[in-house]
């Protein structure tokens, strides 16, 4: 079930930025609709012009902008403003922090670019992809390309690229996936048919070409896949897995560890600790980022789970996570590794300074001494350093003295040992007979039966 997002500047409570400069001011947003079905939104600044980061999701449709040691002198309503056509349907401006961030909530997802411009900032969104043009700065392209069978027998094709900044129109079609990377140009050696049927995945061939400005990328599939795509900083990766009924068993077998629900996202230059907080609002999980989790990164994510989404961006920056119900902690590997270091420490300390208590266990089926000899046992003892257990055997009776969390554990073991064996029993009846009764019943002991009376 796809799950909708709400991003607007849940993220900002969590970016702490110390600006260098005084922070600069929006004195004014202006929308304007151009031809070609485009949108072009006009930041205009009254002193300092600050260059914008961005980010954009597939689900639901929206742009995000954001504008760092930067505040809003907008009003109420000019910081919130509905459209009645075209694509989009909202833009929200919102200053958290020393941070300004505009939100566009669109209909559908579309291209755009940011132009700095004298004292004003350009967004112009583009609803016809045909009246789109010089997005990118020219150069960036395609470096390499390579092919990777997965353990478990899926395809990996992979791009790398010489910018992080790219936007890649994902297509899914019977048999066939359609990449086009705009304004990305590709080495004319690599712009040819591969055919990796050989590799033993379900991807048979994979098409590299460049038309007008674009690389396009056909990957040729066969029977039933499941794919995803995404970007980590200059790596586009896409990766295509069987679905048989056959083969999801297998997969389940292997125990793949990614169960959350898909989705989409695409990142640039963005926060990790803003990627975090979208996240948290997706699945609703308490997600806590120790103060030493900083810097950006540019990723781009097609048909993910969340779960793998979070660990592709801990490994990007060498952090790591710990779960406990609903909440998950995200700080560096050794700073994780150091906390529960201290943790035990605490439980340790805690345990030697807990006051004993003296308890007296009857013990009804087994034996007392039996129990007493397995909890004080040199490889598996259940006491603590300070606790001991002793035997009254006239009572069959368990003199335990430990903390009251030894206690317990020692309570909960004596209920299930202390239980009745089942026993069967066995009993013998003797009847002792004469020879009247056997004429009776029609026989003579060590002779033959007789009918009637015999005669």
């Amino acid at each position: 079930m796809k799950k909708q997002l709400r991003i607007i500047f849940a993220g900002l409570a969590l970016i702490m930025a110390t600006p260098l400069f005084a922070a600069s001011t929006i004195s004014e947003l202006l929308i304007n609709k151009l031809s070609g079905n485009k949108i072009q939104l006009q930041v205009v600044f009254d002193d300092r012009v600050v260059k914008p980061k961005w980010f954009s999701l597939n689900e639901p449709a929206t742009i995000v902008i954001d504008f760092p040691d930067t505040i809003s002198a907008l009003s109420r309503e000019d910081a919130q403003q509905e459209f009645s056509q075209g694509f989009a349907k909202q833009i929200t401006v919102v200053t958290s922090n020393g941070k300004t961030r505009i939100v566009v909530d669109l209909l559908e997802l579309v291209p755009f670019d940011t132009q700095v411009i004298d004292g004003e900032v350009l967004i112009t969104m583009y609803g016809n992809l045909d009246q789109k043009t010089n997005i990118a700065k020219k150069g960036p392209g395609v470096i390499n390309f390579d092919f990777k069978r997965k353990d478990q027998g899926g395809g990996q094709i992979i791009f790398d690229l010489s910018t992080d900044s790219v936007q890649v129109d994902f297509q899914e079609e019977l048999n066939k996936i359609k990449l086009t990377m705009k304004n990305i140009s590709i080495a004319e050696e690599l712009r040819r048919r591969y055919d990796v049927s050989d590799f033993g995945t379900p991807v048979k061939s994979v098409v590299v070409n460049q038309i007008r400005k674009d690389t396009v990328v056909v990957i040729n599939t066969f029977g039933e896949i499941d794919n995803m795509a995404y970007q980590i900083d200059n790596k586009y990766i896409v990766e295509v897995n069987n679905v048989t009924q056959e083969q999801q068993e297998l997969l389940k077998g292997l125990n793949t560890g990614y169960e959350g629900d898909k989705l989409s996202l695409d990142f640039q230059d963005i926060e990790i600790r803003a990627v975090l907080q979208i996240l948290a609002d997706f699945t609703g999980l308490n997600i806590i980022a120790s103060d030493s989790v900083q810097g950006s990164v540019t990723l781009s994510l097609q048909n993910i789970p969340w779960d793998q989404a979070l660990e592709l961006i801990l490994k990007t920056k060498g952090l790591a996570q710990r779960r406990n119900d609903n909440i998950i902690l995200i700080a560096p590997a050794e700073e994780i590794t150091a906390r529960e270091k201290l943790e035990l420490e605490a439980q340790q300390q805690a345990a030697d300074l807990a006051p004993l208590k003296t308890v007296h266990i009857q013990i009804n089926y087994a034996k007392a001494d039996s129990i007493a000899k397995l909890l004080k046992g040199t490889e598996n003892s259940l006491l603590s350093d300070r606790g001991s257990v002793s035997v009254d055997v006239r009572t069959n009776t368990l003199l335990v003295q430990d903390t009251e969390v030894k206690i317990a554990e020692v309570r909960e073991l004596v209920a299930r040992l202390d239980t009745s064996v089942r026993q069967v029993e066995v009993s013998l009846n003797i009847i002792e007979s004469t020879v009247d009764l056997g004429e009776i019943l029609g026989v003579r002991l060590g002779g033959a039966a007789k009918i009637g009376n015999g005669r």
